[in-house]
């Protein structure tokens, strides 16, 4: 032959064009075998996921993975394992195999799941001791907020999907997912920046919600500096004033999980909009790499709940006094209304509609 012919980067043909009454046939020097036919370690090794793959044969659990039949495996890529939180989360297994063991069957759910049987706020059981793993999605695009094109595992975005192996699926995501073990008010609680919060949370009706397991939210949380820099008798009203403080705090609750990644470009003339458990809506968008919410920004993404997640913010999302218009503003319209009648009657140019 003048060319060499290689398929699927492996199998050479050499022999080439024997005719037959219905086709043509090549004869090549090795079995051609497609992902979907391959265990899941050779898969892992085909699609470059070394780091993954060193983990699971570290914790010996390499004959348990390829032996997965109707199961879904969710990959972290190699730069995922590179985040100070992956570090400290693999040197905490280093001596301990049970643990990292732990480590790989909670990136291992019970079930085929291709994208395409996703839903929003789905939870899933892990291979690990059944713990409980939540996927959203999101649409990200400021025209077209029916589409959904986003989807997250734990707030961690997933950035490949679908990757077949034998009896399992494999999709990529972007962070070593970590099981969460405290509901929102445990991590607001255990937080030494979060003090003044939760004094003001005490005794409220937002400190009962947050603790609930059967929700699924997303808490702003003002840090001790924020609410520093709150006037100081606004302050002293929200540590005082039980009802005032719910009525703020249900402002920092969102009546669903909104990971960052989940947060699309703001865009002019297009505005998304959220709701909060207080009926209000606050606004969110992504202007470079700052996530906006009405005017705070957060400073501190993603840290997932049993119940939720928890984003740290800038700002104390203060609620909007309503306009409420006078008297003498009614009767100064219905003046100036009266004159651009009458003007408008003087100049017949003009149509009244």
């Amino acid at each position: 032959m003048d060319d060499e012919v290689i398929l699927e980067g492996k199998a050479k043909i050499v022999e080439a064009d024997i005719m037959a009454t219905n086709g043509v046939i090549h004869l090549i020097n090795e079995i051609i075998i497609p992902d979907a036919g391959l265990y899941v370690g050779s898969v892992l090794k085909n699609q470059n996921f070394t780091k993954f793959q060193e983990i699971v044969e570290k914790a010996g659990l390499k004959e348990e993975v390829n032996g997965l039949s109707n199961g879904t495996v969710l990959v972290p890529s190699n730069k995922a394992f590179e985040t100070p939180e992956a570090k400290k989360l693999l040197e905490e297994a280093e001596n301990d195999p049970e643990k990292l063991k732990s480590v790989i069957r909670y990136h291992i759910i019970q079930g085929l799941l291709p994208s395409n049987d996703m839903s929003n706020n789905l939870k899933l059981t892990t291979n690990d001791d059944g713990k409980l793993l939540r996927i959203n999605l999101y649409s990200t695009l400021p025209l077209f907020t029916n589409i959904v094109n986003r989807a997250t595992a734990n707030c961690a975005r997933l950035t490949g999907f679908d990757e077949k192996a034998c009896g399992s699926v494999i999709h990529e995501v972007n962070k070593v997912l970590i099981p969460p073990t405290k509901n929102i008010f445990e991590l607001i609680d255990d937080n030494e920046r979060y003090s003044t919060l939760r004094s003001i949370l005490n005794g409220t009706e937002v400190e009962k919600i947050l603790q609930e397991n059967n929700r699924s939210l997303t808490f702003l949380a003002p840090t001790d500096e924020t609410f520093a820099a709150l006037d100081e008798k606004d302050k002293k009203l929200l540590l005082e004033d039980k009802e005032r403080a719910n009525t703020v705090l249900k402002n920092h609750v969102l009546t669903e999980v909104l990971c960052c990644a989940g947060v699309g470009p703001q865009s002019w003339g297009f505005s998304s909009y959220v709701s909060t458990l207080g009926n209000n809506n606050v606004e969110v968008g992504r202007s470079g790499s700052q996530i906006r919410i009405n005017r705070g920004v957060v400073t501190s993404c993603d840290n997932v709940a049993t119940n939720g997640v928890v984003h740290t913010i800038n700002k104390v999302l203060l609620p909007r006094q309503p306009q409420v218009s006078t008297l003498g503003a009614v009767l100064a319209f219905l003046y100036e209304s009266q004159n651009l009648v009458q003007t408008l009657e003087y100049h017949p140019v003009y149509e009244i509609v």
